[in-house]
């Protein structure tokens, strides 16, 4: 057996030993279907990777969009949160604000009352009684001496001044019915004793109705400017006519006074007393005039917002 192998092995090597050289074995070609298989495969994996570079960018593109939107709703939530706290501090401090006022009212308003009661009850209290001494001098002595002439008049015009001191700080006389009976008590003490007619009238107001403190007490000064002018400057005048009128809302509130006096020759226009009363209608926002009337005598009309 072995020698069979041998023999076999020595054949072989012996034939290819012989084999011509011209005749060597071939190289094997490359397959153009493996080439061809190879490059569209390539092809395909680059346009793949094409694909998810593109994905990629419309990945981070679509990420940015989320970011600036998520960023965007925080910002606005940012903006309503401020809004909304800046609002309720706004109503905070409102609210503080006009408690703070109410309370300053309603302190302003006790002392105002404190004032008039103290003034009314002390220095009131006082001039009585000077004033009724002076009555009791006048009665012992019938014949009136200038000097007790002028201390009666001056004690009964210090009474008189201090009451109306008094009735303008009471906040509790803040109404168009006390306004009204403070006019009336004037010109009782005032205009009767000189023989005029006065006749008091209110259209569109009830005796309830508030009045602002302010109001009140400068249509009162006004009222008693235009009085005292009257009495000294209206010659012949024998009937002095005075009005409220506020009809409604929307309209302002209107205050006339009248005579049917002759004018002193003098013009009122060159006294203080209209000037001050024109000062007393600027601080009310108002408008005041006065002048001789068509009719004859003399007016006074102030109307002011109401």
């Amino acid at each position: 057996m072995k020698c069979l192998l041998h023999s076999f092995f020595s054949v072989a090597i012996l034939f290819l030993l012989l084999a011509p050289a011209g005749h060597t074995a071939a190289a094997p070609q490359p397959d153009s279907l493996g080439y061809a298989t190879s490059g569209a495969l390539a092809e395909q994996l680059q346009l793949a990777n094409l694909r998810l570079a593109r994905q990629q960018q419309l990945l981070l593109q679509t990420q940015a969009q989320l970011r600036t939107a998520v960023y965007g709703r925080r910002q606005a939530w940012l903006s309503a949160a401020t809004l909304a706290a800046g609002l309720l501090l706004t109503l905070g401090l409102g609210w503080w604000a006009g408690r703070k006022r109410r309370q300053r009212t309603a302190q302003e308003e006790h002392l105002r009352a404190r004032i008039a009661a103290d003034l009314h009850d002390e220095v009131g209290t006082l001039l009585a009684r000077v004033s009724m001494q002076a009555d009791l001098l006048h009665q012992q002595q019938p014949e009136l001496s200038p000097a007790l002439e002028r201390l009666l008049g001056n004690s009964r015009a210090a009474a008189l001044t201090m009451r109306d001191i008094a009735w303008s700080a009471d906040t509790q006389t803040a109404t168009v019915g006390a306004l009204l009976d403070r006019m009336r008590d004037h010109l009782d003490q005032t205009v009767a004793p000189a023989g005029l007619l006065a006749q008091l009238r209110s259209n569109g107001l009830h005796d309830n109705q508030p009045l602002p403190s302010e109001l009140r007490q400068h249509l009162y000064l006004i009222f008693k400017e235009a009085v005292a002018n009257i009495l000294h400057h209206a010659t012949q005048a024998t009937t002095i006519t005075i009005t409220l009128t506020h009809y409604d809302v929307a309209s302002d509130l209107v205050f006339t006074i009248e005579n049917d006096g002759r004018p002193a020759l003098v013009p009122v226009r060159s006294g203080i007393g209209l000037r001050n009363m024109q000062q007393r209608a600027a601080a009310l926002r108002g408008a005041l005039e006065a002048g001789p009337r068509q009719e004859g005598g003399f007016g006074v009309r102030l109307q002011v917002p109401f």
